[in-house]
């Protein structure tokens, strides 16, 4: 009887048997699977750590986060609890023997030595790390710090190196804080991973300028603290992947708080930048990097990996004006080029929820396509493996309707900033003038493309308690397009006519865009007037010296230094000279002398000027460049003791270039006002008529209803 033929077995006369392949002798067969099979079914994402709060364990277990960074030894009770919440912790080394529960002290995967270390706490790093030598062997762990600078010393102390990204609302634009990121992080996966650092809303300095404003301009309402930047969060973190990052750390300045819009949105943030490294993991961990595509597009960056016959590629907007707020790019294609074997493969675009298959033309190049509206992250799978496709299935199907909750909540927050800054920005007018169709403003375009955003959204939510999560995706995607469309010309319109973004604080970001129109109409009710900042004419240094005026420089072997002052010439006032030259016989390559916070060798700090809360102050001034910058770090950081040297404005130019200066800073505290000017890496530039003006803003009170006296 042949059982592979067409005869039944019930036919040989006998009922089947209950189990009638062991009856006929019939072997299982064991499924093997491959390596390659293996691993596109084993999780492979970039670990995430959270710096902890006191938020709840599964709820943040439940976000994605890997584990947990935190401030101070856990006790056994806590390390259990981590360990029940399927979470990992890096703490600092004890200081004493201790000893824990060897199923407790599973949940511990590091020591941490320090954070924001520069060099002059490496050798209290060192202590930290012999004090670990000396643990017991069961709790050795891999010691883990973030460092400032000199990665390549402490990459030499640690196992694992934390790299700071250049928070947004810093100086320098996106592709330079990409590059710098990416030339570090060779240095920092010598021995580890490749960490990135990411900041969870603004640090404390930009919102105390919040503040002070708000207290201006809304005193009659409270001051929301959050400040999300959702969608710059998650475009923080697509940058540190373009860059290279092979793990990311999120600092928080505050704990989560579900019951804030802006921390709820945050949240949804965050399970969106997880469900994209679950996604992108297998080739950010394991993968090579390749040669990036060719892209039509000069706003557009891209990056590319390989692994197991397939390439990742992710594309990201990466205009000047991008990490401070989101432009909508979906108003021209992108063309995308890349060098491709001769075997066939299908160019996949994962992008609004779902799997799309992009028609490609083969050139003499390599493979061509196009994307008709392109949203500022792009993601393509490029394989003919089946296993890729399967696994990027897997990925958009686990979760889909949390995902498209998670964008919804993140476009009507957007929403919300939108409607604000339209009501800011423009006092209300009558329909009388636009009668004639006359929109100068574009006011009423402004309007409809809300009213627009506002119904996309609303069938968005339809479509998802529907269960049509891609319709919801696809909604989502265009309401948010259009949102972010009226919150780019808003940013664009507030920093056309400053020197830099870091000019003013209330331009950095969506929330603070509002504060930027109100604060402009406060001030015109009010007026401008001198501030004496003594010395600041740099004519007499001992008069300077005297009068408040320090200089602080920091040692290097391989720099040389000169501070002095300049004498008036017939084109010039005097000026304060800063300049920083690599000596000749360290000039060994390119990154002879260092920029950034690594450069900075010299600090000249200005006399004080007595000033009280809520005032504002203005800076202006000029810049002479004697020497033309040699990395995108380099320059003379020019700030204040009020906001702090993470907003201040990096003065930079070509050679016998002049360099507008100016700052706006409220005075968030009664005391005394100062500017610092920092010399970072290699440049030569004269600080000219530097000058100082305050104002008091006129506090707007709540109206009320008025008629005239008859």
């Amino acid at each position: 009887l042949n059982l592979n033929g067409l005869i039944p077995l019930t036919a040989t006369g006998g009922s089947l048997p209950a189990n009638w392949r062991e009856k006929w002798r019939w072997r299982y067969e064991v499924f093997k699977p491959s390596a390659e099979q293996r691993f596109w079914v084993s999780p492979n994402r970039p670990p995430t750590w959270l710096h902890y709060r006191g938020e709840s364990l599964p709820w943040v277990r439940s976000i994605g986060f890997a584990g947990l960074i935190l401030n101070e030894l856990p006790s056994e009770q806590q390390l259990g609890r981590i360990r029940e919440a399927e979470l990992g912790a890096i703490s600092p080394p004890p200081t004493h023997n201790v000893a824990f529960d060897a199923t407790a002290a599973q949940a511990l995967k590091g020591w941490s030595i320090g954070s924001a270390l520069d060099a002059r706490q490496s050798e209290v790093a060192r202590r930290q790390v012999q004090r670990v030598t000396q643990l017991p062997s069961e709790l050795r762990r891999p010691l883990v710090g973030e460092a400032l600078e000199h990665y390549w010393m402490f990459s030499r102390i640690a196992d694992e190196v934390i790299l700071p990204f250049p928070a947004p609302l810093t100086a320098g634009q996106t592709a330079e804080k990409i590059a710098w990121a990416a030339q570090n992080l060779e240095t920092t996966k010598k021995r580890g991973d490749g960490w990135v650092s990411l900041d969870v809303g603004p640090n404390p300095a930009l919102v105390d300028q919040l503040r002070a404003a708000h207290a201006i301009i809304a005193p009659q309402r409270e001051f929301d603290a959050v400040q999300a930047n959702p969608l710059g969060l998650r475009y923080q973190a697509a940058c540190a992947a373009v860059a290279g990052a092979r793990g990311l750390v999120f600092r928080t300045f505050k704990p989560l708080d579900l019951q804030a819009p802006g921390d709820s949105a945050t949240v949804a943030a965050l399970r969106w930048i997880h469900s994209d490294l679950a996604l992108w993991g297998p080739w950010m961990v394991s993968g090579q990097t390749s040669a990036a595509p060719t892209l039509d597009r000069p706003d557009y960056t891209a990056a590319a990996w390989n692994v197991s016959h397939s390439r990742l590629v992710i594309a990201l907007v990466s205009s000047p004006a991008a990490q401070h707020c989101l432009p909508s790019t979906g108003d021209q294609p992108l063309q995308l080029s890349l060098a491709s074997s001769a075997t066939p493969q299908q160019i996949l675009r994962v992008t609004e929820g779902r799997l799309q298959r992009v028609e490609a033309q083969a050139t003499p190049e390599g493979l061509q396509w196009r994307v008709e509206r392109p949203v500022p992250v792009e993601t393509f799978v490029i394989t003919s493996n089946p296993l890729v496709i399967d696994y990027v299935r897997g990925q958009l199907s686990g979760g889909a309707e949390q995902r498209v909750a998670d964008q919804l909540e993140i476009a009507s927050y957007n929403m919300g900033l939108a409607t604000q800054l339209v009501e800011a920005r423009y006092p209300p007018l009558e329909e009388s003038l636009f009668a004639d169709g006359d929109d100068p403003l574009g006011i009423r375009a402004t309007l409809r493309n809300l009213a627009i955003a506002q119904r996309q959204l609303d069938q968005g939510y339809q479509a998802m308690h529907s269960r049509q999560a891609m319709g919801a995706f696809t909604l989502a995607a265009r309401a948010s397009d259009l949102i972010q469309a009226v919150l780019a010309e808003a940013q664009q319109t507030a920093t056309s006519n400053l020197a830099t973004p870091q000019a003013s604080p209330f331009v950095l970001g969506p929330t603070s865009l509002g504060y930027h129109w109100q604060l402009a109409e406060a001030c015109a009710r009010s007026e401008w007037r001198p501030l004496d900042l003594p010395g600041a004419q740099f004519q007499d240094l001992q008069q300077m010296l005297s009068q408040g005026w320090s200089l602080e420089q920091r040692p290097l072997e391989q720099v040389d230094q000169q501070v002095e002052l300049v004498p008036a010439r017939s084109s010039s006032p005097p000026g304060l000279r800063l300049a920083a030259y690599a000596q000749t016989a360290h000039r060994a390559g390119p990154r002879a002398l260092a920029g950034g916070y690594e450069g900075a060798t010299a600090r000249v700090r200005s006399s004080a000027a007595a000033v009280r809360r809520g005032q504002l102050i203005r800076i202006s001034g000029k810049a002479r460049v004697l020497r033309a910058p040699t990395t995108a770090e380099s320059g003379i950081l020019l700030y204040d003791n009020q906001a702090g040297p993470s907003l201040g404005q990096l003065v930079r130019g070509q050679l016998g270039e002049v360099v507008d200066i100016e700052l706006y800073r409220f005075v968030v505290a009664d005391g005394e006002f100062r500017i610092l000017a920092e010399c970072r890496g290699e440049c030569d530039i004269i600080l000219e008529s530097l000058q100082a003006s305050v104002i008091e803003p006129a506090t707007n009170r709540q109206s009320f209803l008025t008629f005239p006296s008859e």
